[in-house]
């Protein structure tokens, strides 16, 4: 599952920067895909910022002395951040790119309980090419789990009509784990198989696949990566998860061609962390997967032809001990029943001398 770092920033920065200079324009950056209605004559800017490598976010930091724009500063943890009790703010611009002066309402929403947005001065008014910048602060319900990946909706309305808009965010942890030393934890849950019992029989690639489930998690510090060591001839697959984030468990599976009968999986925590671990098909997988019922180790066959015998045999002595103890008391019955004397009975052997 390859991720991107966000290493490319850098460059497109300076370009960024060079750009606006050049066009005499604001220096706080605007995201590529600003919204506009040409015939309306509205513009709807957000401004950049970004939480971890894979989510960018339109973040602000409070001054004293107003609002400064936070720039492209991947892997960097800001005060003012989404984390569970807390609250967080972005801005965003209008501007009116009309000829006429136009009434605005600004109205937003998030698309989960656990937080509430609030904008400030929801309605002003924009005489023409003039831009207005609000602010928009997201609490966040102390009961919100990390990981918890939200959108938040904002709407602009004017005298022609309205346009919807949102930006992405995560919940993230209040105080991420840095002294994390155990490893993650991956458990085997099932196995499916096209392939044929004998893999060798598979000379060709690409005519089936086995595939294993799993579990993955990282109670400390946040899952990181899964992957596989080889593309070629293995794939991965897991649910959506957040990087260093998410401590919940994450399932997933991963696939590899009948032609091979090892794959490599690899989990890695956001400390560094790592574990690989070779799986072979079939009869020498890992003993968390569970045994497919056409593939079954011979230990687990000889182990019931044991029990079995063994339960023949403690079903014979049962009955033959039952057996002996009725017949002792049946030859009693008979002796009483006789004339004479009984001189001698022992119990071993069970034999009586009746005269």
């Amino acid at each position: 599952m390859g991720r991107s770092s966000g290493g490319f920033y850098s460059p497109f920065v300076l370009f960024l920067f060079c750009f606006l200079l050049n066009n005499r324009g604001s220096l706080s950056a605007e995201e590529s895909s600003t919204s506009q209605d040409e015939e309306n004559g509205l513009t709807l800017n957000w401004t950049l910022a970004t939480v971890s490598m894979m989510i960018i976010l339109s973040l602000m930091n409070w001054s004293n002395e107003g609002i400064l724009p936070v720039l492209l500063l991947p892997f960097q943890l800001f005060e003012e951040m989404p984390v569970p009790g807390g609250k967080f703010s972005y801005t965003f611009t209008v501007t009116n790119t009309g000829s006429t002066t136009r009434n605005i309402t600004v109205t937003t929403k998030v698309d989960n309980y656990m937080l509430k947005a609030v904008i400030s001065k929801p309605t002003f008014s924009l005489n023409k090419k003039q831009s207005h910048t609000g602010m928009i602060t997201i609490a966040v319900n102390r009961k919100a789990r990390p990981g918890l990946e939200r959108k938040v909706f904002i709407t602009i309305t004017d005298n022609e009509g309205r346009s919807e808009h949102y930006k992405r965010f995560i919940v993230v942890r209040e105080e991420p784990v840095t002294n994390d030393a155990k490893p993650p934890e991956l458990i085997f849950l099932d196995f499916v198989t096209s392939c044929q019992k004998n893999i060798k029989k598979h000379t060709r690639c690409g005519a089936g696949n086995w595939t294993v489930l799993f579990s993955a998690q990282d109670r400390e510090s946040g899952l990181s990566i899964i992957d596989v060591d080889d593309h070629t001839i293995s794939t991965v697959w897991t649910e959506d998860y957040s990087p260093g984030q998410v401590i919940r468990p994450i399932n997933g599976k991963i696939s590899t061609d009948c032609c091979r009968k090892r794959t490599v999986i690899i989990v890695k925590d956001n400390n560094g962390n790592t574990i690989r671990i070779p799986i072979y098909f079939p009869d020498y997988r890992p003993t968390g997967v569970p045994k497919a019922p056409s593939h079954r180790p011979k230990s687990i066959k000889m182990t019931a032809v044991v029990v079995s015998g063994f339960g023949i045999c403690l079903l014979l002595v049962i009955v033959g001990t039952v057996t002996a103890q009725n017949w002792k008391k049946i030859a009693c019955k008979r002796r009483k029943k006789k004339a004479g004397r009984i001189i001698r009975m022992e119990a071993t052997p069970k034999v009586s001398l009746v005269i």
